[in-house]
């Protein structure tokens, strides 16, 4: 058998090559088949036991909704359908605090597969994202339909969730990435990470209206995404509402730079992963 081999394929030259983050991208790219293959892996291997399917996923939340129901009701009476509002949130917030956790600590879970098999460092990564935006949006499909049979006041403005879950999975998968190039270094980062969670949890109007926070916490959330992505996601869901464009351009703009930065960051670093023990 006779294989003709291009000599300029391997050709090197480091004065021609990309900055590292354009050639992770460009690598990313070249790797789509990959990428699908683990997306469809993750989605199927999830639910292929599971006698109850997607609804494992949305148990998490809706068991946290039925503890913040019965504790908080009482006290957000003005709040019309405490539930309905409280949904939206958490199933924001959980993909959020999730995927950037699991990205975090993918990076050292992960060295032991760089050292032997060469392949974009940032794989992993967006297909975590990717897998949770699908498991999000099967969540949503039976949450609609719930809304339905509640005779929920519903219209055009679902068609604005894409938008918003897409920008809130590049703005996870930024800050995902700069966690991970941290805990590159500093492995204790991502237990410091979790309390951030926590903290930034109770800033974030998920299980509260906005209109009840006092007001140096109000000041707050000018200064906070989460705050931001969540009455994005919420607003259509709950009020039949939508995002006005300025506040579109506002959550695009925070998704694009979180995610450039942190790409940025982490292809920066991503050479030494290969020699960390």
């Amino acid at each position: 058998m006779n294989v003709s081999i291009d000599p300029e394929a391997y050709d090197y030259d480091s004065d021609s090559r990309l900055p590292p983050a354009l050639e992770e991208l460009r690598d990313v790219a070249r790797n789509a088949s990959l990428l699908r293959a683990l997306v469809r892996k993750d989605v199927t291997v999830r639910y292929k036991r599971s006698l109850l399917g997607v609804t494992w996923t949305a148990a998490s939340p809706l068991l946290l909704l039925l503890v913040l129901t019965l504790a908080f009701k009482s006290i957000f009476k003005t709040t019309p359908s405490y539930p309905a509002f409280v949904m939206p949130g958490l199933l924001l917030w959980n993909l959020f605090s999730q995927v950037t956790t699991v990205i975090g600590a993918e990076t050292a879970s992960g060295m032991a597969l760089w050292k032997r098999v060469r392949l974009p460092k940032t794989i992993m990564p967006v297909s975590t994202i990717v897998t949770s935006l699908v498991n999000l949006l099967l969540i949503l499909g039976p949450y609609l339909v719930v809304l339905a049979v509640a005779h929920w006041p519903m219209g055009w403005r679902l068609l604005t969730l894409l938008p918003v879950v897409v920008l809130l999975g590049a703005f996870a998968l930024g800050v995902g990435l700069a966690l991970a190039s941290l805990a590159l270094y500093f492995p204790d980062v991502v237990h410091l990470y979790q309390t951030i969670l926590s903290a930034w949890f109770f800033i974030t109007p998920v299980i509260y209206p906005e209109s009840t926070a006092p007001s140096y916490v109000k000041a707050i959330f000018r200064f906070n995404p989460m705050a931001r992505f969540v009455e994005a996601f919420r607003a259509p869901l709950y009020r039949n509402d939508a995002a006005t464009p300025q506040q579109f351009a506002i959550l695009a703009g925070v998704a694009l730079l979180t995610l450039a930065a942190g790409w940025t960051l982490y292809t920066h670093v991503a050479d030494d992963i290969p020699y960390r023990s």
